[in-house]
């Protein structure tokens, strides 16, 4: 029986309080867990091949042939696009995180430190 399927035929052994509020914290934190666990074996899948970025990207969507997605009752083609969305609304928010980091420092400079900055990155960028 794929594991999906007890889940939902059973809920009760599962989740205890199945108010709004518990079931979103559960379902983050299983997110969470799936995430990481995703981005443990992909850093080992590309870490132990000596990969360019083009064999990666290729190698990328291979990885995902190596689940077995009929015992866990979901469907490749769900999982994959739950996964790209999650990666990309991930590096979205790291990106934001490193932008109000960025601000906040930047706010903490002088004028005269701020320009120096600005110089030092504009002679960088040609």
């Amino acid at each position: 029986m794929p594991c999906r399927d007890y889940y939902d035929d059973h809920p009760d052994q599962y989740f205890k309080d199945v108010t709004e509020p518990a079931l979103k914290k559960q379902i983050s934190f299983a997110e969470s867990a799936l995430c990481m666990v995703m981005n443990a074996y992909l850093d080992v899948v590309f870490n132990e091949t000596a990969l360019n970025e083009v064999s990666k990207e290729m190698l990328f969507d291979q990885v995902y042939d190596h689940f077995d997605y009929v015992s866990a009752g979901i469907k490749e083609e769900e999982f994959i696009k739950w996964h790209k969305e999650h990666m990309r609304l991930d590096a979205e928010h790291r990106a934001e995180e490193q932008r109000q980091k960025l601000a906040h420092a930047l706010g903490k400079l002088t004028p005269d430190e701020f320009l120096a900055v600005v110089n030092h990155v504009k002679a960088q960028n040609k």
